[in-house]
């Protein structure tokens, strides 16, 4: 499975980059408290608490995306843990109205068929070359979450090769 570490080495990525995002966010906040704190006897009560909702929204934001974000990371953690390797297969393209598209696939488990999506597209690079309908490439869940799973996109088999 250590040829597929670049799925997890992915979700990793950006829940770092979400960590230093909210970081700098709150060091701006108290930054701009501190360097205008001087100037706050010149406003009037509405104001300061406009000043004060922007910077509780700001962090409300990046809050809520670490949380995602590691969220998404514990996720890929489960997955590398318990993970099991089998085939699934492309059903569709499904293309939102905004944002990235992503592959429908299914997989069988214990008689049990799964059906979940995953993006196009790795470190902001998209991944060419996917066969979108009945394409067969390799997927890894979670064994004791068969629900939890990635395909595995840079592992065709058999005919999508």
């Amino acid at each position: 499975m250590n040829d597929s570490a670049y799925i997890f080495d992915q979700v990793t990525s950006i829940f770092e980059i979400t960590c230093v995002i909210l970081f700098i966010i709150a060091v701006s906040c108290v930054i701009y408290v501190k360097v205008y704190a001087c100037e706050w006897a010149g406003y009037n009560k509405s104001e300061k608490l406009a000043m004060v909702g922007r910077i509780a929204i700001a962090l409300a934001l990046g809050i809520t995306m670490c949380f995602i974000s590691n969220n998404d990371r514990k996720r890929s953690e489960r997955i590398w843990k318990y993970g099991v390797i089998t085939v699934g297969t492309t059903i569709q393209k499904i293309s939102p109205g905004r944002g990235e598209p992503s592959i429908e696939y299914r997989f069988m488990v214990n008689n049990h068929v799964y059906t979940s999506t995953d993006g196009y597209t790795y470190n902001g690079e998209r991944i060419t070359g996917i066969k979108e309908h009945d394409g067969h490439y390799r997927v890894i869940y979670n064994r004791i979450d068969p629900t939890e799973s990635v395909m595995d996109f840079k592992a065709p088999v058999g005919s999508s090769k």
